[in-house]
């Protein structure tokens, strides 16, 4: 019987350090970008607009647990 992976990108959960500045923090979440799927895998402009979103995405919901 022949085996079939598949992989599935699910929402990755990550914390950020409210104390840093925000270019800090979306830097931090670019190379946890990188670290995750590999260096070459990104460009840096998508890769910095990606994480852009995800780091506002992230304050938004913080508000609305507050």
């Amino acid at each position: 019987m022949k085996k079939i992976t598949i992989a599935i990108r699910i929402g990755l959960v990550f914390e950020v350090d409210e104390n840093l500045p925000r270019e800090e923090q979306i830097a931090q979440r670019v190379n946890g970008h990188w670290h995750q799927w590999g260096f070459g895998r990104w460009n840096d402009a998508d890769t910095w607009s990606q994480a852009e979103r995800e780091v506002a995405e992230w304050h938004e919901k913080r508000l609305e647990r507050n």
